[in-house]
């Protein structure tokens, strides 16, 4: 798993930040060990990653988006994916 996270030379770097994931993981006998029946329902291999952009429009207001892909491979070799976008807005008091 690898995170990054940087504030961008504005205002200080409270006005805008990017941060990243990627994660792996990965077995060498999930597969094996499951009867053949079961296969198709286990994975071996999983990715993750995600990109974010944060805007502090004040200090007490913050709004996020964020992209996210999560891919799995199946232990009968089928690869699935997720796309997946987010938005947050954050409100301090």
């Amino acid at each position: 798993m690898l995170n990054a996270h940087y504030h961008l030379p504005i205002v200080d770097g409270k006005k805008l930040w990017l941060s990243g994931t990627y994660a792996l993981l990965k077995s060498s006998n999930a597969v094996a060990l499951t009867p053949i029946q079961g296969r198709p329902f286990v994975w071996d291999r999983g990715q993750y990653f995600d990109a974010n952009l944060w805007w502090g429009v004040t200090p007490a207001f913050q709004i996020g988006l964020s992209y996210q892909h999560m891919q799995q491979t199946f232990g009968d070799g089928i690869v699935a994916h997720n796309n997946r976008g987010e938005g947050a807005f954050y409100l301090f008091f």
